[in-house]
């Protein structure tokens, strides 16, 4: 949790005129990166000092949700009623204000319910980081909170340079105007290549162990759960562990990857299986992890080392049905800018379209894995 202290001053101006005006609409925008998820945050706290003010917020996963709850105190989130866009119409009564995070992934059917819920309503959200296709839309959004007041955040904190310029390569939609330009620190994004996928596996996660401390996990973010299944196959293999525990759908199990973690820490790994109840962030506080996640499941969240693996010309990097090449360019981008500090990306065999259209960058924003001169 960021601390009010280190906030920029956009972000204090932004906290102060929501609060005081909190009987109004208004729509937090910024690039990924910039604070929103913070912002939210501290808005929750100062609401949350008004007694007589009934206050739900929501946002996409439960992951999402614990993170906003484990910066408020007890105090504040006994008077603050938080859920999932999922979970919302088992919500009872109304209240005086609705705050929500991730925003541009709520349902366009919801939209109605939001508005019987509460009397004003505070968002944030970045319709270039909408990865669903029944999502609503931008002007579904504007359209539906009308009146509302817009702030925009333009500092990115999160990401740096060679991140930011990969990410917006393939998705140039998302591109803005900072206020400031983003940190270049000179590390490139790494691009990893292997003959074959058990290969590339076994690379990628000897680096992201490598390079995981305490306090700093690495993610190895994959497409889906049959993509988590191969990626865990292949090391199970490796490691002559047998066969991995099916992942169940969340649907039908409240921990559907409980029975993998089980198996990993029966086996010592430091890899964890992470998203839909599964998993615990705050471990790694504790230990040294390396966590493993669906695209999907990474949204709204921020790790220090970020691993995107398997971007073969077989990989169809959104899990929709047909999904489009503008489709897969949005959650590719969701997915790269989870880094806070390093991205890698990798392959083997044929590579993903989008690992040739990163060619025309040069090697002070991409460059190739070369594990014999790491200088990290």
């Amino acid at each position: 949790m960021v601390g009010a202290a280190q906030l920029d001053a956009v972000q204090r101006r932004t906290i102060d005129a929501v609060v005081k005006a909190s009987s109004q609409n208004h729509w937090i925008k910024g690039f990924a990166g910039t604070g929103k998820t913070i912002v939210i945050t501290h808005i929750l706290k100062r609401l949350a000092a008004d007694r007589t003010r009934k206050t739900c917020f929501a946002t996409y996963t439960h992951a999402l949700k614990e993170m906003v709850e484990s910066g408020l105190t007890a105090k504040e989130l006994s008077s603050i009623e938080s859920t999932t866009f999922s979970s919302l119409g088992k919500i009872r009564g109304t209240f005086d204000v609705f705050v929500a995070d991730e925003f541009q992934d709520i349902k366009k059917q919801r939209l109605g319910l939001v508005q019987k819920k509460a009397s004003s309503i505070i968002i944030a959200a970045d319709p270039a980081q909408r990865i669903y296709r029944w999502s609503a839309k931008e002007n579904d959004l504007a359209r539906a909170l009308r009146p509302i007041r817009e702030h925009k955040l333009r500092t990115i904190h999160r990401i740096n340079l060679p991140v930011y310029t990969v990410a917006t390569t393939i998705h140039p939609d998302a591109e803005f105007s900072p206020g400031a330009a983003p940190k270049d620190d000179r590390e490139p994004v790494r691009l990893m290549s292997s003959t074959t996928r058990a290969n590339e596996s076994k690379l990628v996660l000897n680096e992201a162990l490598r390079i995981a401390k305490r306090g700093s996990p690495s993610a190895i973010l994959v497409p889906s759960n049959a993509n988590l299944t191969r990626f865990l196959q292949d090391i199970a293999t490796i490691n002559k562990w047998g066969r991995v525990p099916a992942i169940r759908s969340e649907e039908e199990w409240g921990d559907p990857f409980g029975a993998v973690n089980t198996y990993l820490a029966n086996y010592k790994s430091p890899l964890q299986l992470f998203g839909s109840k599964s998993g615990s962030l705050e471990e790694s506080d504790r230990s040294k992890i390396v966590y493993l996640m669906t695209y999907h499941n990474a949204k709204g969240l921020e790790f220090p080392y970020v691993f995107l693996p398997h971007l073969t010309s077989e990989t169809v990097l959104n899990p929709a049905v047909n999904a489009s090449s503008e489709e897969e360019a949005q959650i590719f981008f969701v997915a790269a800018t989870r880094a806070k500090e390093r991205l890698y990306l990798s392959y083997h065999g044929s590579p993903h379209s989008f690992i040739d259209a990163l060619d025309e960058l040069d090697e002070e924003m991409i460059a190739p894995f070369e594990s014999n001169a790491r200088r990290y």
